[in-house]
């Protein structure tokens, strides 16, 4: 059976880190989803991609902070 307590205590510092870097994020169940706005991928003006990350590793690595290498 999975340890949702921890699970969820992960999930909240990665959001926290997320926040403090200015980023649009939202706790999913197992999942933080990031809202990033691309305005080059889409002819017609601004397009918003939605990332799923499940670890730290996987948040620096979608908003490119390199906060994790430095760990």
């Amino acid at each position: 059976m999975p340890d949702h307590s921890r699970n969820s205590s992960n999930l909240l510092m990665i959001k926290s880190h997320l926040d403090r870097h200015g980023v649009g994020c939202a706790v999913m169940k197992d999942h933080i989803a990031i809202g990033a706005m691309r305005d080059d991928l889409s002819p017609g003006g601004p397009c918003e991609k939605i990332m799923r990350v499940r670890s730290l590793g996987e948040a620096c690595g979608a908003i490119g902070c390199g906060c994790e290498k430095r760990r």
